[in-house]
């Protein structure tokens, strides 16, 4: 028994020599034990308080439902998971029930957080949770809706689209600036300089040539039109004209072509349609379709019926011929005979071709882009005044897609407008007033320093328009912006997607900032509490350093798939079925096993068949491994006689065999190990292994 004082110089002491004999006295106790055994035997019953402190930190009993000492509040690893509140139960309990519960959220399927928030694999055709809904980066950009597609391809194809070289707006804008911007905007078409003709064209005479524009017939009709007499043709003095002809006062004809209208109502309703015309820019006028039904200068004039053949400048000659053929005398009631014969009375003329001219006109768009007929502008482009589709259909226009992506807020146009834009924040041409309206949503800028590039919005202020790109994160763009730079604003679902990163991101941030000294000094605090004679984190870590155990650790390392393992009746050698890299272990091997792993087990025999033999150690029936210096094989997983019995041409489910034979002798750091099955045998030709891995766990010490 020692009577002085339990200083610093006696524990010293006592760590250095006493303390080993208590151990060596008794061996087969705790080392919390004998040192409290060894301080109430050194200091005798004045410290028998501190020796009763001590001994409350020795290790309880699992599940203990005590509740006197620190320790058994705590309890051990041997603990069940606990997971509803009582009053018997550790801390590691409820600590081990937390992760359970934790882990079941994690895997579950179901329509939980992280599963809202997991990336979803690439093209998943998966539609459970907004996680699907929303896609992944890398997923492939689709142009067609389907109900299998992620927003992220469908975005991506919207965008390719757009910027399309051959259909997107680029292209567009360059087909566009390519128009002339003169008063007669296409004049310099090769149609309309030839065949057209101009202002300035002398008016064709005779009979119709290949060589007269249209300007020039158009001149030779108003020409002889003019050489009709004024005089009196009132109708009153002839039936004919009087049904026929019309009269000054007749409205213009509407719709199709009847047996009733007027050749006046005729011709006011042809001046009407053509004042529709827009006298703007007449895009597209050398498109093929436009040259295809104009004509050219030398087409020959149309003879009778109208037909789907025919071009405009046929027809033309074939007017202007007929137009010839009428007399130019009085025309009095009298003589309306020739009228009649040559032109009026014939039904083929006055209906088949006033009905063809009719339908022609009928079929001139109202729109912007009247009497192009090209292809693209009319039926795929679209119209300005096209209304928004919001489905795929057959009819609908690239105008009608573009409008509703628009008007569904899939992506929302705007640009910089500010002076002296930064890369936190900037002020913009948006119209929206309401505060953080765009919060959480990205930002794509569409042109300048920065075009291509992204962030996402962490404030808008409605006031001012601007918006702010810093208060989070506290980064902005890589580069300050120029005002008037374009950008597009895509949503986010909430913000859902990036908000989440970025609080992942903060909290790895704060782990990080835990240093080992923070650790100490916590660790001080709770032992100047719990124990008088201020010991300090580094007195007890050097205890615990000292002492022979170790803490193991594990890592798991697996060969890449091999399609099949075949085991047949010859009794072979399956040589080199495999090979399994191990690196990166940062300590000692101290225990090393095998592992053999397979998705399924086939019979190909008609009958019973099973594993013939058990394993005969080093010389058959076992997988072995070897080291990358050919040191030489050893076994490492062992099986039975009659293993893996499976019925008739039978295909079961897979397994995972652990060996139990301890290989550190040969895996005994980082290499390179290659696996064989020494003398496979099965009873009858074949058991086949499908899908199979090889792996080793490797237990080591730091």
């Amino acid at each position: 028994m020692r009577d002085t004082p339990f200083t610093g110089p006696v524990l010293a002491e006592v760590r250095t020599e006493n303390l080993d004999a208590a151990e060596g006295s008794a061996a087969n106790g705790s080392r919390l034990g004998l040192l409290a055994r060894y301080i109430a035997d050194t200091v005798g019953t004045a410290a028998t308080s501190l020796a009763a402190i001590i001994v409350k930190l020795a290790k309880p009993a699992a599940n203990a439902e005590t509740d006197a000492t620190i320790a058994e509040a705590v309890g051990i690893k041997a603990d069940t998971a606990q997971t509803t509140v009582a009053t018997t139960r550790s801390i590691m309990a409820y600590v081990k029930g937390c992760l359970n519960q934790l882990s079941t959220v994690i895997t579950s399927t179901g329509t939980t957080i992280p599963n809202l928030h997991a990336v979803p694999a690439k093209d998943a055709t998966t539609d459970t949770n907004m996680r699907d809904a929303i896609g992944k980066k890398d997923d492939t950009a689709v142009v067609e809706v389907g109900t299998t597609k992620s927003i992220m391809a469908y975005v991506k194809g919207a965008i390719s689209l757009l910027v399309n070289g051959t259909y997107g707006l680029s292209a567009l804008q360059t087909l566009l600036s390519a128009i002339p911007t003169t008063a007669m905007r296409g004049t310099d078409n090769a149609f309309l300089a030839s065949v057209g003709g101009a202002k300035d064209d002398a008016a064709a005479e005779g009979a119709v040539t290949d060589e007269d524009t249209a300007m020039a017939y158009i001149k030779q009709l108003v020409t002889a039109i003019q050489l009709i007499p004024t005089t009196a043709m009132r109708g009153t003095d002839s039936a004919f004209l009087a049904a026929v002809g019309g009269a000054l006062d007749d409205a213009a004809a509407e719709g199709a072509v009847t047996n009733t209208d007027t050749a006046m109502a005729y011709i006011k309703q042809l001046v009407t349609a053509i004042q529709l015309i827009p006298t703007t820019a007449m895009r597209g006028t050398d498109s093929a379709a436009l040259a295809s039904v104009l004509g050219a200068l030398n087409n020959a004039a149309a003879e009778g019926a109208v037909t789907d053949t025919d071009t405009a400048m046929a027809y033309l000659k074939q007017l202007v011929t007929a137009i010839q053929l009428i007399p130019t005398t009085a025309m009095r009631g009298t003589d309306d005979a020739a009228l009649a014969a040559t032109a009026l009375t014939n039904a083929t003329w006055t209906d088949a071709k006033a009905a063809f001219l009719d339908a022609k006109i009928s079929d001139i768009p109202t729109t912007a882009q009247r009497g192009t007929d090209n292809a693209f502008l009319a039926s795929v482009g679209g119209a300005l005044d096209t209304a928004a589709t919001y489905a795929v259909a057959a009819d609908k226009t690239a105008m009608a897609y573009i409008k509703g992506l628009v008007d569904a807020g899939i992506a929302v146009a705007g640009a910089i407008s500010d002076v002296a834009p930064s890369t936190d924040d900037f002020d913009t041409n948006l119209t929206e007033a309401t505060n953080d309206h765009y919060i959480h949503q990205l930002m794509l800028m569409t042109s300048g320093v920065l075009k291509g590039q992204t962030h996402y919005i962490e404030g808008y202020t409605g006031a001012s328009k601007n918006c702010n790109f810093a208060a989070i994160t506290s980064s902005g763009w890589t580069d300050a912006p120029a005002n008037g730079d374009t950008f597009i604003i895509l949503p986010d679902r909430g913000g859902l997607v990036v908000y989440g990163f970025i609080l992942i991101a903060n909290a790895v941030a704060a782990l990080n900032n835990i240093s080992a000294a923070n650790v100490n000094t916590e660790v001080d605090n709770a032992l100047n509490t719990a124990i008088p004679g201020s010991p300090t984190a580094d007195s007890v870590n050097e205890r615990i350093a000292s002492m022979d155990d170790h803490i193991l650790c594990s890592m798991d390392f697996w060969s890449a798939p091999v399609e099949e393992v075949s085991v047949d009746g010859d009794a072979g050698t399956l040589a080199a079925i495999a090979t399994t890299v191990v690196a990166e272990v940062p300590g000692t091997f101290v225990r090393v096993i095998g592992m053999f792993k397979f998705r399924a087990v086939e019979n190909t025999y008609a009958g019973v068949n099973k594993l013939d033999g058990a394993t005969v150690a080093a010389t058959s029936q076992v997988i072995q491994i070897d080291d990358a210096a050919t040191t030489g094989y050893v076994d490492c997983i062992t099986f039975v006689d009659d293993m893996f019995t499976l019925a008739a041409s039978t295909r079961e489910g897979g397994d995972v065999i652990i060996g139990s034979t301890d290989v550190a002798a040969r895996v005994d750091g980082n290499d390179t190990y290659t696996w064989r099955w020494l003398l496979s045998k099965a009873d009858q030709d074949d058991i086949n292994f499908n899908d199979a891995q090889f792996g080793l766990r490797v237990w080591y010490s730091i």
